[in-house]
């Protein structure tokens, strides 16, 4: 019988039985010869190759290769706690490693001196860093932190991963509460390189303002998590 339905589903068809025939790790062809043996172009390939790996079901590593995935957990959290995404991965028995840190005091610029609610030029430090399982990056995190709330030589000794913890364990007797935006993007080409991935992979960008409990800002940051691997709901009551 003749299949009528859309290309692009015949194709996803055809491709999942080649992942099936593949155990974890497992590396695919080349783009060239896994549309050849597909019958379709590599633009039509490259849009389900996308699909695959928003469904975590493969992962890309640039001027690497495409490779079949294991049966990897889907970190999923609300957002009603205040959480980082170190306490999130300890909930899910799921070890990651920081990568690619930098700590670096610079003068705020516009945009950043606009979300801290600072003068332009005044004295940051910001945070920069990879989490990583295995060789897989799953988010990329940047941090902006007024300088004059946190010693520097003690932040560079003593940060692991997570400016809410750093700031927890400072600051015991404190509750912070954020005002947080989720947004759903695609990776520019500098985001791509950062996490190496291809650029257009889908991404959840989690925008967080932190604040004392006396309503003082005290970091700005972003949050770029592979969505493939994190699924974020919140609870709604009815009032």
């Amino acid at each position: 019988m003749l299949d009528t339905r859309p290309l692009n589903l015949r194709v996803e068809d055809a491709l999942e039985e080649v992942v099936k025939s593949c155990k974890p790790g497992d590396k695919l062809p080349a783009e060239t010869e896994l549309a050849e043996q597909l019958g379709v172009s590599r633009a039509t390939l490259r849009e389900v190759l996308r699909t695959f790996v928003e469904r975590g079901m493969l992962v890309t590593r640039h001027g690497v290769g495409t490779f079949v995935t294991g049966n990897r957990t889907r970190i999923e959290s609300g957002l009603e706690v205040l959480e980082s995404v170190d306490a999130m991965a300890d909930r899910f028995g799921y070890p990651i490693a920081m990568r690619d840190l930098t700590i670096e005091r610079r003068p705020a610029n516009a945009e950043i001196s606009r979300q801290l609610d600072i003068t332009v030029g005044a004295p940051i430090i910001e945070v920069n860093r990879t989490r990583v399982k295995e060789d897989l990056i799953l988010a990329y995190i940047y941090d902006a932190i007024p300088a004059s709330l946190i010693n520097l030589e003690d932040f560079h000794n003593q940060f692991t991963g997570s400016v809410l913890d750093y700031l927890r364990d400072r600051l015991p007797s404190q509750d912070f509460w954020a005002q947080t935006t989720l947004h759903s993007i695609n990776a520019t080409a500098r985001l791509a390189k950062t996490m190496n991935v291809s650029r257009g992979t889908a991404l959840l960008l989690l925008e967080e303002k932190l604040y004392s409990f006396d309503n003082q800002l005290i970091n700005y940051s972003r949050n770029y998590y592979l969505s493939s691997h994190f699924l974020f709901h919140i609870i709604r009551r009815s009032t």
